[in-house]
């Protein structure tokens, strides 16, 4: 095992870690995930923080990929990807596979 292959493992769990520290976001895929795809207007209501937090939060779950904002016409939905949460648990698992003896 080289140094070189943990830290390949490592940096993707370090950035999709770090958005996921954010309790708001956290909050906020959690219940993107429980519903697969919501209109950002009943993520606003169900979050119960302001339109403008939701956007702030969302266009930072989307730059990482853990989520897709869907724009129809004056309308916005966002929805869970799966395959990039798929992905992050992987990660995990390979770096527990890493560590032990």
């Amino acid at each position: 095992m080289t140094t070189h292959s943990t830290d390949d493992t490592i940096q993707p769990i370090t950035d999709t870690a770090r958005v996921l520290a954010d309790p708001v976001r956290l909050r906020l895929l959690a219940i993107i995930g429980a519903a697969r795809e919501i209109p950002c207007t009943r993520l606003v209501e169900q979050a119960d923080v302001t339109a403008s937090t939701v956007s702030y939060h969302i266009r930072i779950l989307a730059q990482e990929g853990l989520i897709s904002i869907i724009t129809e016409g004056r309308h916005r939905h966002v929805r869970f990807e799966t395959q990039q949460m798929r992905k992050f648990t992987h990660h995990l698992a390979s770096l527990a596979l890493i560590s032990q003896p």
